[in-house]
């Protein structure tokens, strides 16, 4: 049984937005979509790579594209949806989500402890270029400083994602959302 509408989870790297979407899309009964994972089909190579190759104005294009065309691909189909934890700070993102909401969809931004997301990030992001900052740690103080208020202002509900399994979290989650 699912609400009938979409979920956006947004917040940043590492809170669990896809373990937990994933699970989330599976206690719900409706599909789940990566937007990273679409910007990575479509650009044909990983967003790290895109990032460091064409710059973070051009990764912020092929995400906005990904974006749209994704929504456009499930219609008002009901979904579960994990967005990138930057994807808040472009633009034409933010005016689709807004969008989607003002026809129904929800925003859960998921939360975890500094030191969590470091840890599940860990052994993965070596590729992945520094943003802003002298290194990781540094970066996501920056990123949650410049962040957070979006986060807040678009979010609906805040959730914890850290502390069980991604499965019992998105039972919780489930409950919470009706």
């Amino acid at each position: 049984m699912h609400l009938g509408r979409s979920l956006f989870l947004i917040g940043l790297r590492g809170v669990g937005k896809t373990d937990l979407g994933l699970a989330l899309a599976q206690v719900q009964g409706l599909p789940f979509f990566d937007l990273d994972d679409r910007i990575e089909e479509r650009e044909g190579r990983s967003c790290a790579s895109l990032i460091r190759e064409k710059g973070i104005a051009a990764f912020r294009e092929a995400e906005a594209l990904a974006f749209e065309a994704l929504v456009e691909e499930r219609g008002d189909q009901p979904s579960v949806l994990a967005l990138g934890g930057g994807a808040v700070e472009n633009g034409r993102v933010v005016e689709g989500l807004k969008r989607m909401k003002g026809e129904g969809a929800l925003c859960v931004w998921l939360t975890a402890d500094l030191e969590v997301c470091l840890e599940r990030l860990r052994g993965g992001e070596e590729d992945r270029p520094l943003l802003v900052g002298r290194d990781r740690e540094e970066e996501f103080r920056l990123l949650a400083a410049r962040r957070f208020p979006i986060y807040r202002e678009l979010a609906d509900l805040c959730f914890q994602s850290q502390g069980e399994a991604s499965r019992v979290l998105a039972t919780r989650l489930a409950g919470l959302l009706g």
